[in-house]
């Protein structure tokens, strides 16, 4: 004869937490602190870049969470060279960096035809016809 089938099993019960212990938790550890990223530039004025994008403009002052190995900044100013600022990302820094002026090239008048000056022209204001 066919048996009945098997009842279904039992659901566990629940397991009520004891009391005392606690969840195990991880290490205590102080809130993160933030680190305070201070640039300024001479003059100021400079857009301050971080992986491409604009973070602010000089002179700077971020706080932020700490950021493992080194931070890559680039001060852009028109008319200076970048300015490139390596910090450490853990720790605060606070730093005045002179901008480096680009130097004007310095170009003479070239003397092609057609840009005389009266004073190049030994013929002028003489008539040909005269």
């Amino acid at each position: 004869a066919p048996s009945a089938p098997p009842p279904p099993p039992a659901p566990d019960p629940v397991k009520a937490a004891p009391t005392k212990a606690e969840p195990p938790k991880p290490e205590p550890t102080a809130p993160v602190k933030p680190v305070t990223l201070a640039v300024d530039t001479t003059p100021r004025g400079a857009g301050v870049f971080e992986d491409g994008k604009q973070i602010g403009t000089t002179p700077l002052r971020l706080e932020r969470p700490p950021a493992a190995g080194t931070v890559h900044l680039v001060a852009k100013l028109a008319g200076y060279q970048d300015l490139v600022i390596d910090v450490p990302g853990d720790a605060s820094v606070d730093r005045l960096m002179p901008m480096v002026k680009i130097e004007a090239k310095k170009t003479r008048p070239t003397k092609t035809p057609g840009n005389k000056t009266g004073s190049e022209d030994r013929n002028a204001g003489v008539n040909p016809f005269d």
